[in-house]
């Protein structure tokens, strides 16, 4: 027996046990030394391995290319070159260099496309699109297509629990569909979101609705609003949060449901946020309510945007300029901020509610959760949610009774519209 091939099994032996350290300078000294009888690939993988759990990155990206640049490369050693380029440029660090992160996508793909597992080209794609704030919509579409949908992990949701860990088909699902509708391929989003909404396995709740929203706003953006006003009234059920609502308004806005627009602008207004974050939310407000003809809150309501933007030290479009002209008010006297939506608050109230829904009834029961409950009304119950009270929680009780507004909602377990109690005030 040749001493080569006495090294390479006590080698071999070294390797099973997973003594890397040990291995390490035996394999590169027969690498170097090799001959025709040396088992290239075999020694190579080896080493490959051996530099890989060492985290000896470059020797192991220079051995990975050295070898798969051989005609007849083992598909083992693909892989494992694969998952080093992962390691090595995209496990822990940000690329910093787009151009050349690009090519190493494309270079994974390549490694990977015959392969049934296309793990590290799933994760360097999804690590790059998370952290490079350089990508565009675009190219973050480009990089997706690269996977193969239907070989991704695609762990089933459940729909009723918050899942701790997201299925890779679940995380593609929401970095593409939110790719293509930053591009504004709205025709596509709206295929693909569908799709996805279609299909038998769940996605959970909390990416369910992104996708919702996102089907929604394309339906918008495409002159199609009526689906979206639909899709909507759930959506703010399930998360009545500003930006949804001022969403809602405009879209309820191009249907020509004015009253509507107005009443959920007035919601949005209302809705907990920072006054600068709705500076879209009081110009739109103003439009909305010079056209009803309420003139003194839409005073206002310009008068808080342009303020905010003084106060921030943001530009004045001149439209926004001209428009203050009219009102003989200049940017430099406008009051503070928070003074005039102090003013605008009763007005919102008034406006944020059909006063013909009005209904006085008492409680009929709080959930064990103590979040929400229901109203009786004769023989009929309203929900509501204990956010929506105007009175200290302490004082919510069985049999107390109340005043409230409804409001039109969407009930998710039957797929029908519903109404809810709002604004709930205690009836002395």
């Amino acid at each position: 027996m040749s001493d080569s091939a006495f090294t390479l099994s006590e080698v071999q032996k070294l390797f099973r046990n997973a003594d890397y350290k040990a291995c390490l300078p035996i394999l590169e000294k027969i690498i170097e030394e090799h001959d025709a009888d040396t088992p290239r690939q075999l020694i190579g993988s080896m080493l490959l391995t051996c530099y890989q759990k060492m985290a000896f990155w470059d020797k192991a990206l220079a051995m990975g290319s050295s070898l798969c640049s051989s005609e007849n490369c083992w598909d083992s050693i693909k892989q494992n070159y694969a998952w080093v380029i992962y390691f090595a440029h995209f496990k822990n660090r940000s690329p910093s260099n787009l151009e050349e992160a690009v090519a190493l996508i494309d270079l994974l793909h390549t490694l990977t496309s015959k392969q049934k597992n296309q793990l590290p080209l799933t994760l360097a794609v999804f690590s790059l699109i998370s952290k490079c704030t350089l990508l565009t919509p675009t190219v973050a579409m480009q990089l997706l297509e690269k996977l193969d949908y239907a070989k991704l992990e695609d762990k089933e949701a459940n729909p009723d629990k918050a899942e701790k860990w997201t299925s890779h088909k679940e995380q593609y699902i929401c970095h593409y569909s939110k790719a293509l509708f930053m591009a504004e391929q709205y025709p596509l989003c709206i295929d693909f979101c569908q799709s996805v909404l279609n299909e038998k396995k769940a996605i959970s709740k909390d990416n369910q609705f992104w996708v919702l929203r996102r089907l929604a706003l394309s339906y918008f953006r495409t002159n199609n609003p009526e689906p979206a006003y639909h899709i909507y009234l759930q959506l703010i059920h399930l998360k009545p949060d500003w930006y949804l609502l001022f969403e809602l308004a405009q879209i309820a806005y191009a249907l020509s449901k004015t009253d509507e627009a107005l009443r959920y602008s007035a919601q949005a207004a209302l809705a907990k946020s920072e006054l600068e974050m709705k500076l879209h939310l009081w110009e739109f407000l103003y439009r909305l309510l010079i056209s009803q003809k309420y003139f003194p809150e839409a005073v206002k309501c310009l008068s808080l945007a342009c303020a905010l933007r003084v106060q921030k030290g943001w530009s004045i479009d001149a439209n926004l300029l001209k428009e203050l002209g009219k009102f003989n008010l200049p940017p430099s006297q406008l009051p503070e901020p928070n003074a005039l939506f102090l003013e605008l608050i009763d007005s919102f109230h008034d406006l944020a509610f059909d006063a013909q829904t009005l209904q006085t009834g008492s409680v009929a029961n709080i959930l064990p959760h103590g979040k929400a409950g229901f109203i009786k009304v004769n023989s009929a119950s309203y929900y509501f949610r204990v956010t929506d009270c105007q009175f200290p929680i302490s004082e919510l009780n069985p049999g107390l009774k109340v005043s409230f507004y409804m409001k039109k909602s969407f009930d998710p377990k039957k797929q029908l519209e519903t109404n809810i109690a709002v604004n709930i005030r205690k009836v002395c």
